[in-house]
């Protein structure tokens, strides 16, 4: 009790200034699930081999949606271009017909912020249990012309952020489609 319900976020918490992690713009997702105390006969348990077929199914969409985010120079300092940022994130939770709340970053009491930085939150499946994925969508600032340019050689993928966080966001929320998709339940501890 006490605490928010599964695929909901303390809202009250979320971009607020001094809320630790979250006074960096963000996105959070929370995968839904039924847990293993219902039947194990009518719950389905795929091998991982089927995890690794369904994740390597989306690996050009988790590439693509990266290239998007590693192209958009969201800085910090000086916290530039975080509404672009939002917006693609937006944008292609959208598209994968999942809902999105974007909560606009408050500063402090006269403090003015026109970064545009927000916390977007999603939710995948439905159930009892969730895991949340939380992740930056700043990247540190540019050092060499180019950076912001994504550049696919062979399997590995460099740009700004590409590392840490834009293919981690990529990472995240396409994990949690594949892992409901899959209807694998959350264990319980």
């Amino acid at each position: 009790g006490g605490g928010p319900s599964p695929g909901t976020f303390p809202v009250r918490e979320i971009g607020r200034a001094g809320s630790g992690a979250s006074r960096v713009p963000s996105l959070r997702i929370a995968w839904v699930a039924r847990d293993f105390t219902a039947s194990p006969a009518i719950m389905p348990n795929p091998g991982l081999t089927d995890l690794d077929a369904c994740v390597r199914a989306m690996r050009s969409e988790m590439i693509d949606f990266t290239s998007e985010l590693v192209a958009i120079p969201s800085e910090n300092p000086p916290g530039a271009a975080y509404a672009a940022c939002a917006h693609a994130i937006e944008s292609r939770l959208r598209a994968l017909d999942l809902p999105c709340e974007t909560i606009p970053y408050k500063p402090r009491t006269g403090v003015r912020d026109t970064s545009g930085a927000a916390v977007l939150t999603s939710r995948v499946g439905t159930g009892t249990r969730a895991l949340y994925f939380s992740g930056h969508y700043d990247v540190v600032p540019v050092t060499t012309p180019g950076q912001c340019a994504p550049m696919l050689k062979g399997k590995t993928l460099f740009g700004r952020g590409s590392a840490d966080m834009q293919s981690g966001l990529a990472s995240m929320l396409y994990a949690a489609l594949a892992l409901h998709g899959m209807h694998i339940p959350l264990p319980v501890h």
